[in-house]
Parts: structure tokens; sequence; C-alpha cells
């Protein structure tokens, strides 16, 4: 079992839109700059939006896909993480909502 470390527990209720990386994604974004996030992809809905805000610019997405059948193997992956290594489990849904709300204000920028 995983737990999500403590200093990034309050996280996901904390509005941190205008910070640094929202303005590290609208910049990267808007000046058509090459970008990798880690998702685990395990819903689809969730990659979906991510991979059709991404087209919505213009962007091409490259899938890589990672797997590990064994579970015993993924189970010692998992434990030997340091504290600082931590999942994109958890860091997804932020990582996802930089991206997608950079993609939307390019978009948006484009209508006007």
């Amino acid at each position: 079992m995983t737990s999500i470390p403590r200093r990034f527990a309050s996280a996901k209720t904390s509005s941190i839109t205008g910070s640094a990386p929202w303005l590290v994604a609208d910049r990267a974004l808007s000046e058509r700059r090459n970008i990798v996030t880690e998702i685990i992809g395990a819903e689809e809905k969730p990659a979906r939006q991510l991979v059709d805000a991404l087209g919505s610019i213009d962007y091409a997405v490259h899938l890589v896909l990672i797997k590990c059948d064994d579970i015993q193997e993924a189970k010692r992956r998992n434990m030997s993480r340091g504290d600082d290594n931590i999942s994109a489990y958890y860091a997804e849904p932020f990582q996802r909502t930089w991206i997608i709300d950079a993609c939307n204000k390019l978009a948006n920028n484009r209508k006007v």
C-alpha cells in the first residue's frame, strides 16, 4: 500500500491557478515547445481529454506505453521508491489540468 506524501495531501483541494506550473504550461505551449508528461492513463476519459486538448491547438501526441504484467515486480518497484519519487498516480491530475487549461486558453485566444 502506498500513501501520498504529506506535503502533497492538501494540494488536491487547493487552488493554485496562476502558480508556476500553470505559467510554465502556458509558456511552453504558446512557444510551441515539445512537452513530455507522465500519466497513468487508467481511465480513458481524462486521458482522452488531455489528448483532445493538445489536438485542439495542433499538437501531435505520441504515446509511449510502459507496462508491468508481473504483480510482484510492480509491488517491488513501488516499495523501492524513495520519499521524493512520487507516483504519477498522484501527479497526473495536476499535470493533466495544467496542460488542458493552457490548451484551452490558447484555443480561446485563437478564436478572438
